[in-house]
């Protein structure tokens, strides 16, 4: 199931600072940019052949991606070669990506990418055309595994490293190189049986040829079920042995990119080889069962637009003048006719962001006043809309529970304007921001522009106040909104949108910090309206529950149906729904494993990201993330019915399988690992940054033979420095 529509969700484009001009689509200046090498250097390709080539910017300083920086490739050295396109933009990972052709002559070519305004060396890349790759001999015959072999051929590389050849899938170490022979080590994990050698060069591989191997004594982890083995050693990665002989044994296993930056992608392979005397020898990439299917993200206009609008704010946060909270700037509402403890009737003119990126000015009329609110209409609503006690009650549900729930979870929010109160403006400027025929809407929005200088943002307000759209039935400001939906979906914005509101007080104003990670401020005001929806529930207020906290079910659902193709370390982008559930989910069982009090003391602090989480919750962000992957399969799974399991792999707070497998999302629990039995098999893809590949590993046979795996990068080849892969074994049964 896909859902598209997303009524609760608040956001907003590219917002106004400084002199009130918008920002460049979220752009990175180019101050301190470097660029080096992402991926494509030192390839092996057929002459005339295409290789893809990926250069990554950031920021010399913060190391944070830069986005939308013009990128420039020149082919420096080689005959006939051509790039596809030779300028390119780098995107929301900071990469820039391009095609280069090599020419019909084999040698070496050799590529520069530039990034405009940036400093030092550009990344440069080599590729090299080659021809005959062959595999003539093995010897000795048979050999066993950790022995050394030779592979005796034609056009290897001469550097070690450059040689990739694998026994039945699984990697061996090359000790030494020349044209015509490799040295290779027999992996020492494979069992007794014949496997398929083959020798890879870039996109170039040999033929294949038998080698009968003595399998090796090494041991296979004990598990009982219900436990958990973890592996991040890269040589321990390489070979892990599943026993065999338990008929009835399962295993999940769980391939993670445990990075802590966004723009850490990679490619790799999980390779299975079943153990046996006797066990023919197949052609392992003939023998493949699957490859892993990742889905295009499912985005909305009103995502995106939150996103583009929290990073504007993050400029605000590293470069705006602030005030401290509690001082009253000449500058405010006041002086826009406003008055500090306003009646009802009484008239205010705001400047709101427009469709247009900038700023209109509109008058509206108080209608109710709260403890916590103060609720205008906008003159230019349409007639027949709220009546005053719905608004009154918009007052009223603000002040209990929303600003109760989110100031004892996250924290106290400003004052600028002296007043002790929130302004909430319905104003058909907020309808007009969504393009007609869009399947998403923006229902309101907080932008901290309002809590800064006019010096810094032109169109401050210079007060709190949240924006709203209005009821619409004819659509004469965009598309048409009813009464009911209007009621239904700008109460779980308000709450989510207040702790934005709060999270820049804390943040900005009161320490003086620079902007927290999207992917985790967003997280956090998802998880707003989960805790204000707990309220209603424990009220027994059953469907104001559900209007608080069955979106985010949603988007729990959506990132679980291929959290493979979904990173939880957005770092901006387009915001899409699995990303903003991977997010909730993830602070959703940090709550549940250390406390109701992390919200809170992930608001209140300088620290972002991941490095923000791992000192809250004192736990290296490897574990963390595995342990939480872990557990978005393994909490209450039939599967482990009796089995008792260590929290760290439950979500104690949260009937996982029964919240996410209700009818009204689709009557199943969507995380489905792929299935292999204790044979040959092999999987693989693309894992972006901090994401997991799940695998359930079933005997199909009363007395299955061992199996080794092997997880390794693209083919099966060593992992890049810059990547971080992860394994976590469970025994199910």
């Amino acid at each position: 199931m896909r859902w598209h529509a997303l009524p609760f969700l608040a956001t907003l484009a590219v917002a106004a600072c400084g002199d009130g001009s918008p920002t460049d689509e979220g752009r990175t200046e180019a101050a301190s940019l470097a660029i080096t090498v992402q991926a494509g250097d030192n390839q092996f390709v057929a002459p005339g052949s295409a290789a893809t080539l990926q250069a990554v910017v950031r920021d010399g300083g913060t190391q944070r991606a830069a986005r939308g920086v013009r990128v420039t490739w020149t082919v420096i050295a080689g005959v006939g070669a051509t790039l596809a396109p030779p300028v390119t933009f780098t995107d929301s990972s900071g990469i820039a990506t391009t095609q280069l052709t090599v020419g019909s002559a084999t040698g070496t070519y050799r590529v520069q990418a530039a990034a405009e305004g940036a400093v030092g060396p550009p990344a440069t890349f080599t590729v090299t055309a080659t021809t005959g790759l062959t595999l003539s001999g093995i010897a000795p015959q048979p050999a066993a595994a950790g022995d050394t072999v030779t592979l005796t051929g034609q056009s290897f590389s001469p550097n070690p490293a450059d040689n990739l050849v694998l026994f039945g899938g699984i990697r061996g170490v090359v000790a030494a190189a020349t044209p015509t022979a490799l040295r290779v080590v027999v992996p020492p994990c494979l069992p007794s049986r014949s496997v398929q050698v083959q020798v890879f060069l870039g996109t170039l591989a040999s033929a294949t040829l038998p080698l009968s191997v003595v399998g090796g004594a090494g041991s296979a982890p004990s598990l009982a079920t219900g436990q958990v083995l973890g592996i991040s050693d890269r040589t321990g990665l390489e070979c892990v042995r599943l026993p065999g002989g338990q008929g009835s044994a399962a295993y999940l296993v769980v391939v993670q990119n445990a990075a802590a930056l966004a723009d850490r992608p990679f490619t790799f392979q999980l390779a299975g080889l079943a153990g046996g005397v006797g066990v023919a020898a197949r052609g392992f990439f003939e023998a493949r069962a699957t490859f892993l299917q990742t889905v295009a993200p499912t985005t909305s206009f009103a995502t995106a637009w939150e996103n583009r609008l929290r990073e504007t704010e993050r400029a605000l946060a590293r470069g705006g003048t602030v005030r401290p909270t509690g001082a009253r700037p000449a500058e405010s509402l006041l002086l826009a006719g406003c008055t500090r403890s306003p009646a009802i009737g009484d008239r205010c003119t705001f400047n709101v962001l427009n469709a247009q990126q900038g700023f209109s000015q509109v008058t509206a009329t108080v209608r109710a006043v709260s403890a916590h609110a103060i609720v205008y209409l906008d003159v230019n609503a349409p007639a027949g809309g709220f009546t005053d006690a719905e608004l009154r009650q918009f007052a009223a549900t603000f002040d209990d529970p929303i600003y109760d729930t989110d100031v004892a979870v996250f924290g106290t929010p400003s004052d600028i304007d002296g007043n002790g109160k929130v302004v909430i403006l319905f104003t058909p400027v907020v309808n007009q921001l969504t393009p007609r025929g869009s399947s998403s809407f923006v229902a309101g929005f907080f932008f901290g522009c309002d809590l800064v200088s006019p010096r810094s943002c032109s169109g401050s307000n210079q007060g709190e106040v949240f924006y709203a759209l209005v009821p619409d039935p004819t659509g004469r400001f965009g598309l048409t909104q009813s009464k009911t939906r209007v009621l239904q979906t700008v109460p779980p914005v308000l709450a989510h949108e207040f702790m934005h509101m709060i999270h820049f007080n804390q943040r900005v104003l009161l320490r003086g910090g620079g902007d927290e990670a999207l992917w985790l401020s967003e997280a956090l005001a998802h998880t707003a309206e989960d805790t204000v929806g707990g309220v209603f529930l424990q009220r027994r207020d059953s469907a104001n529950a559900a209007l608080f906290k069955f979106p985010d079910f949603r988007l729990g659902y959506a990132y679980l149906e291929n959290p493979s193709a979904t990173t939880l370390v957005a770092a901006d982008g387009n915001g899409s729904l699995e990303e903003r559930g991977a997010g909730w989910l993830f602070v959703k069982y940090l709550i549940g494993r250390f406390g109701g009090d992390v919200p809170g003391r992930l608001v209140r602090t300088t620290r972002a990201g991941t490095d923000n989480v791992t000192a809250v919750t004192g736990t290296p962000w490897p574990v963390l993330f595995q342990d939480w992957a872990v557990a978005l399969w393994a909490d209450d799974a039939p599967e482990l019915a009796s089995t008792p399991l260590d929290r760290r792999y439950t979500f104690p707070n949260l009937d996982l399988r029964r919240v996410l497998g209700q009818p009204a999302l689709g009557g199943i629990y969507p995380l489905a690992p792929t299935g292999f039995g204790f044979t040959d098999f092999a999987a693989s893809g693309t894992l972006p940054s901090a994401s997991p590949a799940y695998y359930l590993i079933r005997a199909t046979s009363s007395d299955p033979p061992p199996l080794s795996l092997s997880l390794g990068g693209d083919r099966g080849a060593a992992f890049t420095a810059s990547a971080s892969p992860q394994l976590a074994i469970l025994r199910v049964r």
